[in-house]
């Protein structure tokens, strides 16, 4: 597939099979976001793969909760923090639901040491982006 292609073609599931993930279609989507380019090449960007369904309906809860708390703080948050002022505040949390996984079997977390580098968060979304294509 060339990479035009795999742009264009690229779609959000939001369906999953009940079967696990194989563990090699896992290391390919994995080498592909390594291959993601990184502020002076430090390659910040590190990678947890979660497939325990039971770490994932965990996680996936915990993170239901928080969200819900959060938002019940928007009008304070609106004040000082910028990502929250005007119509982005309220989008952010249009989609909070309980299932935020949709039942997928697998989850790759992406994130790095904020000390690790000035470029992390840029860094880290070059490798989720190879990771989606």
């Amino acid at each position: 597939m060339e990479a035009l292609e795999a742009i264009r073609t690229r779609r959000s599931a939001k369906q999953f099979a009940e079967k696990p993930v194989p563990r090699e279609l896992i290391e390919q989507v994995l080498e592909a976001a390594l291959w993601a380019p990184s502020g002076q090449n430090l390659q910040p960007a590190r990678f947890w793969v979660i497939t325990d369904r039971d770490v994932l309906g965990e996680l996936e809860s915990a993170l239901h909760e928080y969200g819900l708390k959060l938002k019940k703080f928007l009008p304070i948050l609106k004040l000082f923090v910028a990502r929250f002022k005007g119509e982005k505040g309220p989008r952010l949390f249009r989609s909070l639901r309980p299932a935020l996984f949709n039942g997928a079997p697998t989850l790759v977390l992406v994130g790095a040491d904020r000390n690790s580098s000035t470029t992390y968060a840029k860094d880290c979304t070059l490798a989720a982006m190879n990771l989606m294509l």
